[in-house]
């Protein structure tokens, strides 16, 4: 193996170390809100009510048959644009 000189032109100059950026930790982070001042975390009130209606629709039947049938029935009185 060569050996280099501790001044040798071959050595790498260091390079300048970057500003770290502070992230605040993540229950001190503001939320993102909406026009009315509302917070759209963890997603607007629109996505989420499709979730809600989508895990009625879809999970509830393997739970139980009867509370299926009630899910359905609310779903339908609510959104009858889905049915």
């Amino acid at each position: 193996m060569k050996r280099t000189l501790p001044f040798s032109p071959e050595k790498k100059v260091a390079k300048a170390k970057k500003a770290k950026i502070e992230v605040p930790e993540y229950h001190l982070a503001p939320s993102a809100r909406d026009e009315r001042g509302e917070i759209i975390w963890p997603a607007p009130a629109s996505q989420i009510e499709r979730a809600r209606i989508f895990m009625l629709q879809w999970f509830v039947p393997y739970i139980s048959p009867a509370l299926s049938t009630i899910c359905r029935e609310a779903i339908e009185s609510e959104y009858p644009t889905l049915t």
